[in-house]
């Protein structure tokens, strides 16, 4: 059984929906719900209407989005591929210091492991929680459809990925349908449809696979196909099949265009009773506190990214003032030696939390109330509007320890990464059935 094959995706008719900017959309879980209502006012068609439902006038939210998705597919606004097809997506977008970048995907089906012992192998990074689990759940079963792709991290030295592309797709552009959609955070997206290609087939046979976003959605699906295996007496039951396969977005570690922030902390309020010159001596007694004579934030950015050694961070306070924080060097060579980590100790997140957030929530009895946020600019909002107390600015994640973690077993702290660009929803969509396949 292939491990990564292609499908017929259901997807927009461009002829009667017109701008696909107005449709496409960034992942439910990073919509917030002013956005949302934005992205709603552009069109009638917007995918949001689908993947993010709202309940009206008291009727189940799960159930309008299946009634607007068989509705949509009545209508020939979405329609699904003849044959089974591989989809392409380039995204070319600016890095945090404004460096143009371009990241190569692979949308596909990846087949879920049946037990601890099947392959592929595939390694989560997070933890789940059994909300979004449950709410992307009624919502397969309202459409049954995987609406967005799990993005998965595969490992590809030698960018065959890149190479395919290069000599079957883009080397014949012309021939293949595709269109270039801007999504709302500024990403130019270009969308490809081609037959699947016999070359992927041995790419990805004995490849191991990480999640990067979407780990609910994997969960999800999971589940759905252990509920299948308790009810089918054999493996290649027919109408096992589609369930053994996972909507999925694949990207090479090593593609220049594969960047992970780590959202940057925002100290919204202090815990009652401590005061910023209090907080201050916490920072001082694990990380050294230097003064940053540069003439912009994103000059201290720049700084935090490219330290070499101890964990480094940039600290920017209520009146302005910016520091760099060097997590002390004993304290450095004892968190090496002495922490019971095997890898989840090298995450920039870790030692901020461990060293200083962790020691303060523990002398006060109570939770920081931290916000996290991967763009700079929103985070001076926050000072600007007098809704923090300080920001914390955290550098870039290596992939490969996004990938050592997972699989050690560690589960990164909450908020560790942050993914960009996101996968967009909405420009092929899997369906459940048999006549996908």
């Amino acid at each position: 059984m292939k491990l990564v094959r292609g499908f017929r995706g259901v997807r927009y008719n461009l002829k009667l929906i017109g701008n696909p900017d107005n449709v496409i959309v960034p992942p439910y879980d990073v919509i917030s719900s002013e956005l949302r209502n934005y992205l709603a006012s552009l069109s009638r068609y917007n995918f949001v209407h689908i993947d993010l439902p709202e309940e009206k006038e008291g009727r189940n939210k799960y159930q309008l989005a299946g009634e607007l998705y068989s509705l949509w597919k009545k209508e020939g606004i979405l329609f699904k591929d003849t044959s089974p097809k591989a989809y392409w997506l380039i995204q070319q977008f600016k890095d945090s210091q404004g460096s143009v970048r371009e990241r190569l995907a692979l949308l596909a089906l990846v087949k879920l492991p049946t037990n601890e012992y099947d392959k592929p192998l595939i390694f989560p990074h997070e933890r789940t929680f059994e909300k979004p689990v449950e709410d992307r759940k009624l919502l397969f079963e309202a459409t049954n459809s995987e609406l967005s792709p799990i993005f998965f991290l595969y490992s590809d030295p030698g960018l065959h990925l890149r190479e395919i592309f290069e000599s079957k797709v883009k080397k014949s552009l012309d021939s293949w349908f595709s269109y270039e959609v801007r999504t709302v955070d500024g990403v130019v997206n270009t969308f490809i449809v081609t037959d699947w290609i016999e070359n992927l087939d041995d790419l990805f046979r004995d490849k191991t696979f990480y999640i990067a976003d979407g780990h609910h959605r994997f969960k999800m699906a999971s589940s759905k196909l252990r509920e299948k295996l308790e009810f089918s007496h054999e493996i290649n039951d027919s109408s096992l099949e589609p369930y053994l396969y996972v909507f999925s977005a694949i990207v090479a570690i090593e593609d220049s265009g594969l960047i992970i922030y780590s959202p940057h902390r925002i100290v919204k309020k202090f815990p009652s009773g401590l005061s910023k010159a209090d907080f201050m001596e916490f920072i001082r007694a694990s990380f050294d506190i230097i003064p940053f004579r540069g003439d912009s934030l994103e000059k201290l950015l720049e700084e935090v990214n490219s330290s070499i050694g101890a964990p480094t961070y940039g600290l920017i306070t209520k009146d302005r003032e910016t520091y760099l924080i060097i997590l002390k060097k004993d304290v450095f060579e004892r968190m090496q030696l002495n922490e019971f980590t095997n890898k989840i100790h090298q995450v920039c997140v870790y030692p901020i939390h461990r060293f200083l957030f962790e020691i303060v929530e523990a002398k006060y009895g109570t939770s920081l109330d931290l916000a996290y946020e991967p763009n700079l600019g929103k985070c001076m909002e926050y000072l600007e509007r007098n809704e923090a107390e300080m920001v914390f600015l955290l550098g870039q994640i290596s992939p490969s320890i996004v990938r050592e973690c997972a699989e050690a077993g560690e589960f990164m702290p909450q908020k560790s990464t942050y993914f960009f660009p996101k996968i967009p929803s909405g420009l092929v969509v899997y369906e459940l059935d048999k006549e996908s396949l």
